[in-house]
């Protein structure tokens, strides 16, 4: 193993550093970061992982005057977007999925309960009930504790909620206090009046049969579903009406309350609203409407809850008309721009039009394959959308999964087409161009040497005994891994089935096999993705012509994307180290940067005398700095910035580390940090000390 030397200068002293080629890598996951333009405009989280069918809600909660997002989908965990535009044109940036590691199922609703300035919040729990979560932080800073794991009623009952309905809360009696609105799966509401006095609420049932609305399907289709509800006044008057999406139903129901801002009345007006031009999905049609654009009139928002509908489904309609008189018109269906190809999503790069960048190819369980151009440089990678569709026709089918590779060396990179049915996997020879690919179906894999692939199958070519030929590794929905050699040549490939369970292993339900030389030692080690989200890793400490993979954990990095991980390396950014895509069930890329530059030692390898922390350099600084600190033990380590008022705004280091000297580098572009004074503090093993540094744009 041949280690690369760095000489850094630190302070006038000179230290001469090693990087430790230990798996141990610095993956530090990104929201955005690198650009992705779509028809319909650049992502604004390019790596949310995707949006299926997600529950939503806009509020400002942290009282800057602009609406944040935060979205509960399939992957049960609550996304965090900050609002960092302008009144008038938002701009969301993903901060969390895991938004105060909160834990709840299948709902959540942010409102002030207890009248004191501030969000609280309630969700669903275990068993269909209720929890509710008071806010005891402050408007701009909100901490949410659990203060109620069951809620109950004025009587002591317990409250339930049907578990895939979408409740509200809203003030229907114009009493200054929030009532609690619950669907059910019989198309009616259940209505729980809040009679609490001040600070203390207090929800009293009052009938599971409220103003008698009654929702059935249209077509004298006589099933009821599960609905999602939404109070709103468009049209002037004070009055709340109802929005009601419901399971069996592709459209929007308008009710509308012909009654008293003290008194409704609530009258079925519309079931394909919004009338002058509806709304029509696979059904489930979850309504929220806000003044996104600062207008003055409140905007429509959608997102279908029917699990079959997990693209384009997080629909904006903008209001044109007045704020007495709605007219809203469609403007997107992908509100966010997510690169988002449905579900499934199976990522891997290539350089299709030979510019020397990598591009990003991903398949889909639509059976579709997405194009995604480099169009950007070595250093700063960019992504354009070319086509949903790389290669036109010739077979049917889903969950298509590719992989690239010059198998008949003529320079162009061939396709390889893994597919959902049994042992249907496809060859698809490359009869274009250096710069413009063309894809011709040549042969079904059982023909080519290719047979028992599996059912789900997803190939991946590599050479895995550097014989100069490409070699095909396949994993399918039994979990296991199969290794077909390629006893040809670079120019004219024999493939020749080895064995379908490679290391003798069952991962579950899929196997998703990824190579990447992580530890720099000259041969390829093995991560293979699951139908569990994690990720299992086998370290190579063979040669590069006779591999032996060797355990290391069925949770590389502790990443966990719930369900389907499709793990690829990539140095994108051509640092030298390898950062990490991975596709999942919602059809999206999470992304991790590898920043490789902790872990490194002084060249005499003494361990130092004491831990210490160093000024950051250059300081003032923009953007970028860079921080040294040494370790005189082995153990967890936390460096993590904030600023002025304490609050926490990025972590570099969270970690075991071995005794030894290390740099981090912190550029400030990756965290939207603006000018000012911040603090960084390092904290190891009774060991603690912060330092302060200047941002100056």
């Amino acid at each position: 193993m041949n280690n690369t030397m760095k000489i850094l200068i630190i302070f006038g002293t000179f230290f001469i550093l090693f990087i430790n080629t230990s798996y141990s890598q610095n993956l530090v996951q990104k929201y955005d970061g690198i650009n992705f333009t779509l028809p319909t405009g650049i992502s604004m989280s390019p790596f949310n992982g995707g949006m299926d069918n997600a529950r939503f809600q806009f509020i400002d909660i942290d009282n800057d005057g602009l609406l944040d997002l935060f979205t509960y989908d399939k992957d049960t965990s609550i996304y965090y977007y900050k609002n960092t535009g302008t009144p008038s044109v938002a701009k969301f940036n993903l901060i969390s999925q895991h938004y105060q590691n909160l834990l709840f199922r299948n709902w959540f609703f942010f409102v002030d309960i207890d009248n004191d300035g501030d969000y609280d919040l309630f969700t669903g729990a275990e068993d269909q009930k209720v929890k509710f979560y008071r806010n005891t932080g402050t408007v701009f800073n909100p901490v949410f504790t659990l203060e109620i794991t069951e809620l109950h009623d004025s009587d002591n009952n317990i409250i339930f909620h049907e578990s895939n309905n979408v409740p509200t809360f809203e003030d229907i009696d114009a009493d200054g206090k929030k009532d609690f609105f619950s669907g059910q799966a019989l198309g009616k509401i259940t209505f729980y009046k809040n009679i609490g006095i001040g600070a203390n609420f207090s929800l009293k049932f009052i009938t599971d049969f409220w103003q008698n609305i009654l929702i059935i399907s249209p077509g004298l289709d006589l099933r009821h579903g599960s609905n999602s509800l939404e109070f709103t006044s468009l049209y002037g008057n004070g009055l709340k009406d109802l929005y009601w999406g419901d399971l069996f139903s592709k459209g929007i129901y308008e009710i509308r309350n012909t009654g008293t801002p003290t008194n409704p009345n609530m009258v079925i007006a519309d079931s394909t609203y919004p009338h002058n031009q509806p709304f029509i999905s696979a059904g489930y049609n979850s309504t929220r409407f806000y003044d996104i654009n600062a207008d003055g009139k409140k905007d429509l928002f959608i997102s279908s809850l029917y699990p079959s509908q997990n693209k384009f489904n997080f629909v904006y309609y903008q209001n044109n008309g007045t704020s007495s008189s709605p007219l809203f018109q469609l403007v997107t269906t992908n509100y966010l721009n997510n690169v988002d190809v449905g579900g499934n999503s199976s990522n891997t790069f290539a350089d299709l039009n030979g510019d020397g960048l990598k591009d990003l190819i991903i398949g889909s369980d639509y059976g579709k394959i997405s194009y995604y151009r480099n169009s950007g440089s070595l250093n700063q990678p960019a992504f354009t959308l070319v086509t949903d569709s790389l290669v036109a026709g010739g077979i049917v089918g889903f969950d298509f999964a590719p992989t690239f590779g010059d198998v008949n060396g003529d320079g162009l990179q061939d396709l390889f087409l893994g597919s959902y049915f049994k042992d249907s996997l496809y060859y698809f020879r490359n009869t274009g161009t250096p710069t413009n690919p063309v894809f011709t179906l040549t042969a079904r894999g059982n023909a080519i040497g290719l047979d028992s692939v599996g059912q789900d199958n997803v190939p991946c070519l590599v050479d895995i005994d550097a014989d100069g030929d490409l070699d095909l590794f396949v994993g399918n929905s039994n979990g296991k891994i199969g290794f077909y050699k390629n006893n040809g040549t670079a120019s004219s490939f024999n493939f020749q089935k080895i064995t379908t369970n490679y290391l003798g292993v069952d991962f579950g339900d899929q196997s998703i096999p990824r190579f990447y030389d992580i530890d720099r030692d000259g041969d390829l080690d093995l991560f293979v993705g699951k139908r569990d989200g994690t990720i299992t890793f086998y370290r190579n400490d063979g040669t590069p012509q006779v591999p032996n993979f060797v355990f290391v954990t069925n949770s590389f990095k502790n990443i966990n994307v719930f369900s389907n991980s499709c793990p690829t390396f990539v140095d994108i950014d051509t640092d030298g180290d390898g950062d990490l895509f991975v596709g999942n069930i919602k059809g999206g890329l999470y992304y991790w940067e590898n920043r490789d530059i902790v872990g490194v030692n002084n060249i005499s390898n003494i361990i130092p005398s004491t831990t210490s922390l160093f000024q950051n350099y250059p300081n003032p600084f923009n953007p970028s700095t860079k921080i040294v600190y040494e370790l005189r033990t082995s153990n967890f380590v936390s460096l993590k910035v904030y600023n002025v008022l304490g609050n926490e705004v990025a972590a570099l280091v969270n970690e075991n580390q071995t005794a030894g000297s290390y740099s981090v580098d912190l550029n400030t572009n990756d965290y939207h940090l603006s000018s000012g004074v911040y603090y960084y503090r390092l904290v190891t093993n009774g060991f603690s000390e912060t330092k302060r540094m200047v941002l100056v744009k």
